[in-house]
């Protein structure tokens, strides 16, 4: 057996294509995520309880 084919029994084998790719760009995704402030997570609240209010009552 060659040296080049016995090298390629023991390669990495990649059971699942992309898997790695899929990981490190959930890794950056999550990276690039920011915890908001205190004033921002009360102006959110304020805005959702304003959209809630209007909805109440309504049916689709």
């Amino acid at each position: 057996m060659s040296r080049a084919n016995r090298a390629a029994q023991f390669s990495p084998f990649a059971a699942l294509m992309g898997y790695d790719g899929l990981v490190s760009k959930s890794a950056r995704e999550r990276e690039a995520m920011q915890e908001l402030t205190e004033d921002e997570k009360t102006e959110l609240d304020i805005k959702l309880r304003c959209l809630q209010s209007h909805t109440e009552g309504r049916t689709s």
